[in-house]
């Protein structure tokens, strides 16, 4: 039985897509999914869209009550050659755009606008101050592309709709993202860490993030930008030191900051840096985390390794 509440989820094909359509699925909502190329296997309604020609499917919004955008090149896709620079910068600035221009036009507009970001807004930098939703842009790509993205995305509000923008960690899930690339070395039997390990990693567990994506459409009082984070920090070397205690591995010495310059370019900046940013402004609303610290996260994570 369907809820009569109608979602559709733009960017609905990649992980955290997939999770949050199964999600509210379950939870009764009618979902869509707004796709560049349909899916044959697929359980939901899809529409396709081609950013670079301006082209929406017809009835795509037809009823739709929230509007999901989770539309991006991924930022560790490839290396950071000028020309998937600006992949990853259209794929998310002329999304948006698009979607707005859709929706100003509709006189059925959705409740609300909920839209991803990234906690590269704060740069990728290592520091002592811990970031929270009021402190200024970064200086690097990634805190540039961030900016462009929100300034797109807050002109929802300009149409009476609803926006919620969620900057978001590193997303741990136990078989995509960075989590699976970030352990495959325990199949060899060791665990090993990278560039100094005095780096944070803002991580946020799936399950969580999915909740916060759910709460944003469930409250109405929820509006504008959140951190989608953990509320515990954690550090290179400490989670590699987790990691070692719960699958009893071998602990190898980091990879030298230097090779991952020489592998992946620009792109190690995000793996060599990161700092500590709070969750508490979400927290304050009333959101509960699942998994609040690193170890819970990480003994169901590697169940398969203990």
């Amino acid at each position: 039985m369907e809820s009569g509440k109608k979602v559709l989820i733009a960017g609905g094909s990649g992980l955290i897509g997939n999770h949050l359509a199964q999600k509210l699925r379950e939870k009764h909502y009618h979902v869509s999914i707004l796709t560049r190329k349909k899916n044959k296997d697929s359980v939901f309604e899809q529409f396709t869209w081609d950013i670079n020609k301006g082209y929406i499917q017809d009835q795509a919004f037809d009823r739709t009550d929230y509007l999901i955008n989770l539309a991006g090149t991924g930022i560790a896709d490839a290396r950071w050659t000028k020309q998937q620079k600006q992949k990853i910068r259209d794929s998310r600035l002329v999304s948006s755009k698009l979607l707005f221009e859709y929706i100003r036009n509709l006189k059925h507009k959705p409740k609300a606008f909920i839209t991803a970001s990234a906690v590269g807004y704060y740069g990728s930098i290592t520091s002592e101050h811990i970031f929270n939703e009021t402190d200024q842009v970064g200086v690097d790509f990634l805190a540039d592309v961030c900016k462009k993205w929100e300034d797109a995305s807050l002109k929802f509000e300009s149409l009476g709709v609803r926006t919620v923008i969620l900057r978001t960690g590193v997303v741990f899930d136990k078989t995509q993202g960075a989590f699976p690339k970030m352990t495959q070395s325990l199949k060899y039997g060791f665990v090993a860490g990278i560039g100094s390990g005095k780096q944070y990693i803002p991580w946020i567990h799936i399950d969580d993030l999915i909740s916060m994506y759910h709460y944003s459409i469930e409250n109405e009082k929820i509006r504008g930008i959140y951190n989608a984070v953990s509320p515990e920090h954690c550090n290179q070397d400490e989670l590699t030191k987790r990691i070692k205690i719960i699958t009893k591995k071998i602990k190898f010495p980091n990879l030298p900051g230097i090779l991952l310059k020489v592998f992946f370019g620009e792109m190690s900046s995000i793996l060599l840096n990161g700092s500590r940013i709070t969750s508490g402004k979400i927290i304050k609303t009333g959101f509960k985390f699942k998994f609040e610290k690193i170890e819970d996260a990480l003994l169901v994570l590697l169940k398969k390794n203990i």
